[in-house]
């Protein structure tokens, strides 16, 4: 579900941080309780000086300084993960505990609902009419209802032509966003 998993310590103090490639968790038929890391998969990663207002980092990697940006407290991905650039490339970044980390691999991909055919508020609002009955046939463009969202109407419209099938919600009731 997520990408490749790091352990970062961090010694007491200013020290150097210890970056560490892990091999995917093992399974619960493995008698090892944490994965198991290579001594060659292990990264020095100092950070002299951070200001959490720059967007850039200065860090040094393996004694070889580098610059990373650092994506804005605002830049947050919906997942929750920071995006990092270092040479152009952009790479979310996903702060786990080892057991968020654990928890995580048992997590199924959520299912992605398919609304194609249904016509979804795009805003908060109270449901105020419709403009067309259940088997009526609509045109791209059509208007289908009537939002009112912070004291404005909204029409909402079709988006492609095809048949109502079916209505699910009332006028009167409160739609949700999407």
């Amino acid at each position: 579900m997520f990408g490749d998993a790091y352990r970062v310590k961090l010694d007491a103090g200013d020290g150097p941080a210890t970056v560490e490639k892990l091999p995917p968790w093992p399974s619960d038929d493995d008698k090892t309780t944490e994965p198991i890391s290579d001594s060659d998969r292990s990264v020095s990663v100092t950070i002299p000086s951070y200001d959490p207002v720059s967007s850039v980092a200065e860090v040094l990697i393996d004694s070889n300084p580098r610059s990373i940006q650092v994506g804005s407290p605002n830049s947050f991905n919906k997942d929750g993960s920071l995006p990092l650039q270092m040479y152009g490339a952009s790479i979310p970044v996903l702060i786990l505990s080892p057991r968020e980390y654990k928890l995580s691999l048992r997590m199924l991909t959520p299912a992605v609902a398919d609304t194609s055919d249904m016509v979804l508020s795009p805003m908060l609002g109270t449901l105020v009419s419709y403009a067309v009955e259940e088997g009526e046939r609509v045109e791209v463009g059509q208007e289908i209802c009537v939002v009112e969202a912070m004291k404005m109407q909204n029409v909402i419209r079709a988006e492609r032509a095809g048949v109502v099938s079916k209505r699910k919600a009332e006028a009167g009731e409160s739609l949700m966003a999407n």
